[in-house]
């Protein structure tokens, strides 16, 4: 899942990005992308996207964004997902809540993780 894709913005720019999760909520699939780790700067946070998968035959064709009213109705559950994915509920300043982690307490909040994500946060 840590494969960076390309996708352009609304200036037509090149825009590299990470899918670190992908879920389903009200029967519609879901992908979160971030800024890719070696494209932040120091203690900078990775920017996230919600965008949902054109699928045909089976297969992931493209991504679109989802409307503003899948956005207000997704992503206070996207948010209580990545919460409950970690175990310290983002309260770590290293982090953010993002549910990733090594097999060390890199953050300092006394609880282990398993970064395999590629959000670029540790």
């Amino acid at each position: 899942m840590n494969e960076t894709m390309y996708f352009k913005d609304e200036n037509g720019n090149e825009l590299p990005l990470t899918m670190i999760d992908a879920f389903e909520f009200e029967s519609q699939q879901y992908a979160l992308f971030a800024t890719p780790a070696e494209d932040l700067k120091d203690d900078e946070e990775p920017a996230l996207y919600i965008m949902k998968p054109i699928i045909s035959n089976d297969e992931i064709t493209d991504f679109e964004m989802p409307t503003d009213e899948e956005m207000e109705a997704v992503t206070p559950f996207l948010i209580s997902r990545l919460e409950s994915r970690h175990s310290c509920s983002g309260s770590c300043s290293s982090c953010g809540g993002c549910g990733c982690g090594d097999d060390y307490d890199d953050c300092g909040c006394g609880d282990e993780h398993e970064h395999d994500c590629g959000c670029g946060c540790h």
